[in-house]
């Protein structure tokens, strides 16, 4: 019985510990605002996956941590189940990005696409990306976003 305890936690703790690790050295900053909404945009995760055979990546911004969903995760899609507060942004669709943000427990959306100018990095080696991100689409009720963040790969999937 003490021996499928140990292993029982030890499958536990190697699971959380290297979503634990790929969070380390993330890092957000910054505001969205939606509507009347603001939302304080403190956590990103970098995601992965293919695209017809072509590697495409997101960055998930959010107010409240949700690394651990997105580590019991099996696709991508799956990646923002538990957004409730943030900013889902598809970085390698080409010239314009599409984005999905959230507000007010996902009782506020909005989806568009920005232009890849309106975000400025400071590094992309493909399984890290840093910078800062400017949109505004209040003129058209969407966000207006401003944060500045460090993501290295959260998790990658297979498809």
């Amino acid at each position: 019985m003490r021996a499928a305890l140990h292993i029982a936690v030890a499958a536990v703790i190697g699971s959380v510990v290297p979503l634990a690790a790929a969070q380390e050295g993330n890092s957000a900053s910054g505001v969205m605002s939606i509507g009347k909404f603001t939302v304080e945009l403190k956590h990103v995760y970098l995601v992965s996956a293919p695209v017809d055979g072509k590697p495409a990546r997101r960055l998930i911004f959010s107010a409240n941590d949700i690394g651990t969903g997105i580590g019991k995760c099996t696709t991508i899609s799956c990646a923002t189940y538990d957004l409730k507060e943030g900013l889902e942004l598809e970085i390698d669709t080409g010239a314009r990005m599409n984005l999905w943000a959230v507000a007010n427990g996902q009782k506020v959306q909005h989806s568009d696409t920005a232009p890849r100018g309106n975000l400025t990095t400071t590094g992309d080696s493909g399984d890290a990306v840093a910078g800062t991100l400017a949109i505004d689409r209040s003129g058209i009720g969407g966000p207006k976003i401003s944060v500045e963040f460090k993501a290295k790969l959260t998790k990658a999937f297979k498809g």
